[in-house]
């Protein structure tokens, strides 16, 4: 009896030490996992930077046509042609990148309010357009349509001020404005993507995308389509149109580089993806320079 008692306290503690052992050896994979898909997203935002490094250098050695910079003598992966107007180009399995001028974007230090509303596609334009007005202006008088800080101060979940004055910090408190604020995610999500944080400046057409050209000219969703399909097929035919347009003018609008360029990337590397969303600064014979670097979520 007594050696049978003993023999199942035996087995007892043979099974505890083994569900022990099984649990620690399923935690020490866990951990070996988890340091290796972090050595992994390592390696992705390495190689993503060294891409970046290489995307500046092609610019500063690089030649500028009116939608594109072209460098037959670098000799990476990266191809002969890069454009400017926001496409999207695969440079091998593993990455995938788009350079839009930021001078065919909405600036966050001097937005235009017009084409910000007109942007959004949402019946509530006339609001968002008078809303970022006062949002922007230094008085607290709202228009008719717009707000100011007694409007912000009535609501419910946060109390804040109008900001009252030019150079909006991110796309994130373009969100806060009365009329952005009740966009559907999907909506604010496509309006993030036609902003940057770079030198105001007048809009080159040359770079701009169909919704902006629509949004800048007046033009209907097709003419600008048709405006697109021309300037990828003979960007001077796409020039001469624009410049016979009404809506056209050469103190608002041009057509050549502006020497600064949203790059956005993203970069695989076996299961880990890195993603980068940056500013090159690059006008022709001028030093060329990253800025407002960072990365997105991983």
């Amino acid at each position: 009896m007594r050696r049978a008692y003993a023999m199942s306290v035996v087995l007892w503690i043979v099974a505890a030490m083994s569900a022990v052992t099984m649990l620690l050896a399923t935690h020490a994979k866990q951990s070996i996992e988890a340091a290796e898909m972090l050595q992994m997203k390592l390696i992705a935002q390495l190689e993503a930077e060294s891409i970046l490094e290489e995307l500046n250098f092609y610019a500063a050695t690089g030649r500028f046509t009116l939608n594109a910079v072209h460098n037959s003598a670098f000799q990476t992966a990266l191809p002969s042609t890069l454009f400017l107007d926001g496409r999207n180009m695969t440079l091998d399995s593993d990455t995938n990148i788009t350079l839009q001028d930021t001078a065919s974007m909405l600036t966050l230090l001097y937005p235009n309010s017009r084409v910000a509303a007109a942007l959004s596609d949402s019946p509530s334009a006339p609001i968002m357009d008078q809303s970022l007005q006062d949002w922007m202006d230094t008085d607290e008088f709202h228009h008719l349509n717009g707000a100011e800080s007694t409007y912000y101060r009535q609501q419910r979940d946060s109390a804040f001020h109008a900001r009252n004055r030019r150079g909006i910090q991110s796309a994130e408190e373009l969100m806060l404005i009365k009329g952005f604020d009740t966009l559907a995610d999907d909506q604010k999500e496509h309006l993030r993507t036609h902003f940057a944080y770079a030198p105001p400046s007048a809009y080159n057409l040359a770079t701009a995308d169909p919704l902006f050209l629509q949004a800048l000219l007046g033009t209907t969703p097709a003419t600008a389509q048709a405006l697109i399909a021309d300037r990828n097929h003979d960007i001077n035919v796409f020039l001469s149109r624009v410049h016979a347009m009404s809506a056209f003018n050469p103190d608002l609008h041009f057509t050549s580089p502006s020497g600064s360029y949203r790059v956005r990337m993203t970069h695989l590397h076996d299961q880990a993806i890195s993603r980068i969303d940056a500013v090159i600064g690059a006008k022709p014979h001028q030093h060329r320079c990253i800025t407002h670097y960072r990365f997105l979520e991983q």
